[in-house]
C-alpha cells in the first residue's frame, strides 16, 4: 500500500468567466491562477471536434473523459485554451494544520512536526512559507477557528526568520500544548472550526499575520476519525459513538457544513490565489482502523477528494514522503494550473478532450463542480487546450462525489 495516495477527483482553484457562446470557436481564457489574461495567441489553430472523435481519443480520458463517440444531433460544442504562466506569480504560502485535539492523537501530531522539513524542502527557494495550527472546536469553544498557539510560542511560524528546527521546536509546542473540546468528543469538528476560521474569524485571523491576501492557501487536517458534521454514504455504518457527545454535536453545529460549501467558501477567499487539501487520516477504506472510536476519515477526505488534494494514511510510521508530496503539490499549484472550470454547463462528460502543447492529456471531471483537473498541466507557457460538447437539453447533473449532501445556512 502507498504511504500517499492522490487524489483525482475534481474541484478547482476558482472559477472563470467570459467564455464566448460560439461553438466550435476557440476562446481564449485567462489561466485560473493568473490575475491578469495570459497573452496566449488568439489564433485558435486546429482544435478537434469533440462531437466526431471521441473514439480516437477516448483512452485518454478520466472520469467522464473515455471511451465513446458522441452523438453529435444537437450539440453545442466550445473550445477554450488557456497558457501557463511564465514565472512564479505567488511567492508565500500559508500552512495551516487543523488538528484533532483528543489524546490519541499525541503520538500523530509529533510524527507529523518531524516530517515538516520535508514539505518545506519542496518549495521553491525564496517563497514566504508561514505555518499554523487552528484545532478542530466547535461552537461552544473560543478556541473554534481561531489561529491557536502555546502563550509561550508564536502564533505564525515563518521561514523567514526561523530555522527548521525552530519551526519544529514551535510548532511542537502549538501541537502538543493545546486544550481539548469535550462538547466535540475532544476535538473532532476540523470542517466547522476551518469554515468559521476563513469566514467569521477571518479578520481576526489575518491581524494575527495568516490568511494572507497575497498568499497560496495549504490546509493539512490532521485527525483519527471522522469530523462530526461528514455526512456518511448510504449504507456506510458509523463507528459507535459510546457517550453519546458526537450526535449532539452534529445537530448543534453541522446545519449547512458540507464540502461544497467549504470549497465555495475558500474559492472566495483564495479569488485567483491558490489552494490546496491536504490529510493525516485513515484513508484506506479497505483496511479500516479497528481501535476506539479511530474511523476512516469521512468529511475530511470527502473535500480533499472534491479539491484534488492527498492524503497521508495516519497509521503509517513517518510522514516525511506524504508531506513531501502534498509540499511538491502546493510547489506545482504556485505556477501550473491543474485545475478549470469550463465556461459552459450542462457538459456532455464523453466529449471533453484535453491536450498540453499539442498532446493529449489525462483528466478527470466532476459534474458538482463543473471543473476539469489534469494529471499533468505542462511547464511555464505550456498551451493548454479544452474542448467539449453541452447536452441539447439542460440537466441538473446529480452530485456524484462521496458526502454531495448538505447545503442551506452555513451553522457557525
Amino acid at each position: 500500500m502507498n504511504k500517499f495516495r492522490t487524489s483525482f477527483l475534481m474541484a478547482g482553484l476558482m472559477g472563470l468567466t467570459g467564455c464566448l457562446e460560439v461553438p466550435y470557436n476557440l476562446v481564449i481564457r485567462p489561466n485560473p491562477d493568473a490575475g491578469e489574461p495570459s497573452g496566449a495567441s488568439s489564433d485558435p489553430g486546429t482544435t478537434p471536434n469533440p462531437g466526431n472523435n471521441g473514439g480516437n481519443n477516448g483512452g485518454n480520458g478520466g472520469n467522464g473523459g473515455n471511451g465513446g463517440t458522441p452523438g453529435t444531433g444537437n450539440l453545442q460544442c466550445y473550445a477554450e485554451r488557456f497558457t501557463q504562466p511564465d514565472q512564479q506569480t505567488i511567492r508565500a504560502v500559508d500552512l495551516l494544520f487543523v488538528i484533532d485535539t483528543s489524546q490519541s492523537m499525541d503520538d500523530n501530531k509529533k510524527t507529523v512536526v518531524n516530517g515538516i522539513g520535508a514539505y518545506i524542502a519542496k518549495i521553491p527557494a525564496g517563497t514566504d512559507v508561514q505555518i499554523a495550527v487552528m484545532m478542530g472546536h466547535g461552537s461552544t469553544s473560543k478556541y473554534s477557528g481561531m489561529i491557536y498557539n502555546d502563550k509561550n510560542h508564536p502564533a505564525v511560524l515563518s521561514n523567514r526568520t526561523m530555522s527548521v528546527a525552530d519551526i519544529q521546536n514551535h510548532l511542537r509546542a502549538n501541537m502538543m500544548n493545546i486544550v481539548t473540546d469535550y462538547d466535540t468528543d475532544g476535538g473532532e469538528e476540523g470542517l466547522y472550526s476551518f469554515l468559521k476560521g476563513i469566514t467569521t474569524n477571518l479578520a481576526a485571523n489575518r491581524a494575527k499575520g495568516f490568511f494572507r491576501q497575497d498568499a497560496a492557501l495549504a490546509t493539512i487536517f490532521v485527525a483519527d476519525e471522522n469530523d462530526i458534521c461528514a455526512q456518511y454514504p448510504a449504507g456506510v455504518k458509523p463507528v459507535t459513538d459510546y457517550d453519546g457527545i458526537e450526535v449532539k454535536a452534529k445537530a448543534r453545529d453541522c446545519k449547512g457544513i458540507s464540502p461544497q460549501g467549504i470549497l465555495a467558501a475558500v474559492k472566495t477567499l483564495q479569488g485567483t490565489r491558490p489552494y490546496m487539501f491536504g490529510g493525516v487520516l485513515y484513508d484506506d477504506l479497505a483496511h479500516p482502523p479497528h481501535a476506539g472510536e479511530d474511523e476512516y476519515g469521512w468529511g475530511f477526505i470527502d473535500l480533499i477528494k472534491l479539491a484534488n488534494g492527498m492524503t497521508i494514511n495516519i497509521a503509517q510510521a513517518d510522514y516525511s514522503a506524504g508531506l513531501a508530496a502534498i509540499g511538491e503539490m502546493s510547489a506545482t499549484k504556485l505556477l501550473i494550473s491543474l485545475d478549470y472550470e469550463l465556461g459552459k454547463t450542462n457538459v456532455d462528460p464523453q466529449t471533453i478532450r484535453v491536450t498540453v502543447d499539442g498532446l493529449p492529456q489525462t483528466h478527470s471531471y466532476s459534474p458538482s463542480t463543473n471543473e476539469i483537473h489534469l494529471s499533468y498541466g505542462g511547464v511555464a507557457r505550456s498551451v493548454v487546450d479544452v474542448s467539449y460538447c453541452t447536452n441539447s437539453t439542460p440537466q441538473n447533473p446529480p452530485c456524484t462525489d462521496i458526502g454531495c449532501t448538505g447545503g442551506g445556512d452555513i451553522g457557525i
